[in-house]
């Protein structure tokens, strides 16, 4: 089939495919950008809500913290005279704090006052004379706390701040807890739904949404979304939902926007068609024709001495393409020799990789000599670093320590090569054992000298794996992989050592 009329055939279907993939894979995308709009707009004010409790929850704390550290409190859970009820906890008082309950309890675990307040009635009610035992397991964990937490009690969910009891200037042992706490209930939902201007549904979670994921947003349908927060008590036994309904704004008006988009596109598509045809056919088709047909003959000659041969009295972008593609046939030729080095050379610190390894190690198998010694080591402490002083501050490290080990094996003419991350390969030849761990102590001595870099030091050490080849195993792989083994057991008995892998099998 010739250029023209491949031309024609490719255009007209890629068009179509155009038009065909907007419909059915773009215009998707486009709504889903859309969608993604409306899920965060409305994660948005999940999070307000979520923000609002969290808010609610340090309050109570700044509160708490207030009453615990006052000498009154102290003195009362010393002495309870009833004079600190009679003037602290009054109705308008408690009516002022909003709060639903008020629990003191001493060092043995005892109630001195449980005390409760309805927010709609405001009325101070009775509480159950074993209410306060449902805060137990929280404040025996510890002999002092200061905490905020949400509580399934007996009367519901609710938001509860734990406070030790302390005098105000600090001194004098500590004489209880203060619980101060507020309901979590279709009231503070509606409260807090008028704050936010939403409209608020409090009900148990299904068992779906038990899970770890606190803030949820769920798509309803074509016209709306569902946003959620999921409420855990600290006991992760009890589940409360939060949620309300937002429209989707966005994926309205994007959809109606995308199926018109869709109608101009097909119209336009079919003229577009035919001029892009006619110009391909009168300024294009037969230059690239003949450049597809140089660019092929070189593809299958695979020599990049070849050059094409540029067309005369043209310049346009075609001509400056057959420059290009010259020039780049002229680079290539040039840096051939240069990236065949590089594919057997890491960048970072120019130490052979692991494919010239693996290399040297067949070579130095497939000769004469009967035993390899294979270490592979890697750095301890490199990821704190890394997490310290930044990647840029671990590439230098990493630059010097192959420089220090590289000095140690040329010594004993061996090959170190980096494996990869903090991983490196070292190759040698059969050595004497006592030989041998001198150098494997010399390795570790130069990698734990300190690094210094501008205005900072740092250390690091390794833990070395060492098979031998054939002992260990008759191929590279075999003996790698056991060096492997060994190294890991070097990190297990408290690094910066080297192991001997036939000696993990003694």
């Amino acid at each position: 089939m010739k250029l023209k009329l491949k031309a024609i055939v490719v255009v007209s279907i890629s068009m179509i495919l155009l038009i065909t993939l907007f419909l059915s894979f773009l215009r998707p995308v486009l709504l889903k950008e859309s969608s993604n709009l409306d899920r965060d707009n409305t994660l948005g004010e999940v999070k307000r809500i979520q923000n609002n409790i969290q808010s609610t929850m340090k309050d109570l704390g700044k509160v708490n913290r207030d009453w615990a550290i006052w000498d009154d409190t102290y003195n009362f859970m010393i002495d309870q005279n009833p004079l600190y009820i009679e003037r602290n906890l009054q109705q308008e008082t408690l009516e002022n704090m909003q709060l639903n309950f008020y629990i003191y309890i001493d060092n043995q675990k005892n109630p001195k006052l449980q005390l409760e307040y309805d927010l709609e009635d405001n009325e101070i009610v009775t509480l159950q004379d074993n209410f306060y035992k449902e805060f137990l397991p929280i404040i025996e964990r510890t002999s002092s706390i200061s905490d905020e937490l949400i509580v399934m009690s007996k009367n519901g969910l609710a938001m509860a701040s734990f406070e030790t009891i302390y005098q105000s200037n600090g001194e004098g042992p500590p004489v209880g807890t203060l619980i101060i706490g507020k309901y979590i209930d279709e009231h503070t939902i509606r409260r807090i739904g008028e704050e936010l201007s939403f409209k608020l549904d409090f009900q148990e979670a299904k068992s779906t949404m038990k899970t770890n994921e606190q803030i949820r947003v769920e798509v309803l349908n074509d016209q709306q979304m569902i946003g959620s927060i999921l409420l855990p008590d600290y006991s992760k036994e009890s589940f409360f939902e939060i949620s309300f309904h937002a429209y989707r704004n966005f994926y309205i008006e994007k959809k109606e926007t995308v199926n018109n988009i869709a109608i101009c596109l097909v119209i336009t598509g079919i003229v577009f068609v035919f001029l892009t045809i006619f110009l391909l056919n009168r300024f294009i088709l037969i230059r690239i024709s003949n450049l597809s047909e140089q660019l092929y003959q070189i593809q299958m000659e695979g020599n990049v001495n070849s050059r094409i041969a540029r067309t005369k009295n043209q310049h346009d972008e075609i001509s400056k393409l057959e420059n290009s593609i010259n020039q780049m046939l002229s680079s290539l030729e040039e840096k051939h020799d240069e990236v065949s080095e590089l594919a057997l050379y890491d960048h970072l610190t120019e130490l052979p990789n692991r494919y010239m390894f693996y290399q040297e190690a067949a070579n130095r198998m497939k000769g004469q000599i009967e035993e390899l010694i294979v270490l592979f080591f890697d750095l301890d402490g490199f990821k704190q670093v890394n997490d310290t002083f930044g990647h840029e501050m671990g590439d230098q490290l990493l630059k010097e320590l192959s420089r220090r080990v590289q000095l140690i094996v040329k010594e004993k003419n061996g090959l170190v090569a980096r494996y990869g991350g903090d991983e490196f390969l070292v190759l040698f030849d059969q050595m004497d054992p006592d030989e041998l761990e001198g150098i494997v102590q010399n390795i570790l001595r130069g990698i734990g000298r300190k690094y210094k870099f501008d205005n900072c030091n740092t250390f690091v050490t390794a833990s070395i794996g060492i098979s031998m080849y054939p002992r260990d195993g008759i191929t590279i792989d075999q003996v790698l992989k056991n060096a492997d083994k060994a190294m890991y057991e070097a990190k297990s008995k408290g690094k910066n050592q080297y192991v001997m892998f036939h000696e993990i099998n003694d």
